[in-house]
């Protein structure tokens, strides 16, 4: 796991800064950690750039509420997601079991638009720092392996899910392009 992280983030790096520089929005890189789960491994978050606090790198993004993880399940095939699901089912917390049911509807979303989205209110974490932030994601393939996903991240209430999408989702797309070949030798 160490040598895939390591060799993510390397080959990551400037591209995420770029992303971050040409949206003017914050980028989080996570990767693929097993058992339908992601971590996030680096990010370009400034708190009085991007509105959002910086302190996610070693998060472990929801599977289902978060951009980033349903970003991830969305990349894996139909194999591979009814084996993490099987995992998932048995360590996720209770709010996110729960919402099991809705996942169908969610990847023929994420499928329709081209991207994953922050469930509307989710708060990831224990410590409340002010406003929510928002997020869109995509997976980022090596190939046909699933190796993670990247995000936009901002302030909600600053820009909606939809703006953020028609202005940068082809960016975004193109970054976890050039990653997903960077990883797998071929850019």
């Amino acid at each position: 796991m160490p040598d895939l992280v390591d060799r993510l983030v390397a080959v990551s790096k400037e591209e995420i800064v770029r992303l971050s520089e040409a949206t003017g929005l914050g980028v989080d890189l996570a990767a693929a950690i097993g058992a339908g789960r992601t971590e996030i491994v680096d990010n370009t978050r400034v708190f009085k750039k991007h509105g959002v606090y910086p302190d996610s790198v070693g998060f472990r993004p929801s599977p289902i509420f978060s951009a980033l993880g349903a970003a991830y399940l969305s990349g894996l095939s139909e194999g591979g997601r009814a084996e993490a699901l099987r995992e998932l089912i048995r360590r996720l917390p209770r709010e996110d079991a729960a919402a099991l049911a809705q996942l169908p509807a969610t990847l023929k979303s994420i499928s329709e638009k081209g991207y994953a989205a922050r469930a509307h209110g989710h708060w990831g974490r224990a410590v409340d720092y002010g406003e929510l932030p928002a997020a869109i994601a995509v997976p980022i393939l090596a190939g046909a392996e699933v190796i993670g996903a990247i995000n936009l991240v901002w302030n909600a209430g600053d820009q909606t899910v939809d703006v953020v999408a028609n202005n940068h989702l082809s960016r975004l797309q193109a970054t976890a392009d050039t990653i997903g070949q960077r990883y797998a030798g071929r850019g």
